[in-house]
């Protein structure tokens, strides 16, 4: 018991020198989940990385590219909140500087928002495939 308390003490000690908070260590594990599970339904990613032009209720997003074969490409914005509720609530906060064409859709995982852009307003494109992913989490 007092070794696993010393190991315990040891890790939260490297984590608080090196400023990875369990939170920093959460993002990072759910996004690279999300990576691979829109690869294994064969998207291409691009990884814009952190976006603060799109900020959302003080999160700001991390801006992937997806694309499919020789389809036109889409995009995602993953933000990151304190909790489910507050990703939920942040829905009702959204206002995105669009073209009159592009159409989004929301879903939500865990403490995150993941929001599929169309910039040719086609949402079914991708549909099943962005479902199967975020399923898949």
């Amino acid at each position: 018991m007092l070794r696993a308390l010393q190991i315990f003490l040891a890790i939260s000690f490297i984590f608080i020198v090196a400023g990875c908070s369990n939170e920093d260590i959460h993002k990072e594990n759910l996004l690279k989940r999300i990576e691979t599970s829109f690869i294994e339904q064969g998207f291409k990613l691009e990884n814009e990385g952190l976006q603060s032009d799109n900020e959302l209720e003080g999160a700001i997003p991390y801006k992937y590219w997806v694309k499919l074969d020789n389809e036109e490409a889409d995009y995602i914005l993953v933000y990151f909140f304190s909790s489910n509720e507050a990703a939920k609530n942040a829905i009702d906060h959204q206002h995105y500087t669009i073209s009159t064409l592009t159409n989004f859709n929301n879903y939500i995982y865990d403490n995150a928002l993941i929001v599929h852009f169309a910039p040719m307003g086609d949402l079914k494109k991708y549909k099943e495939q962005i479902d199967k992913a975020v399923s898949h989490l």
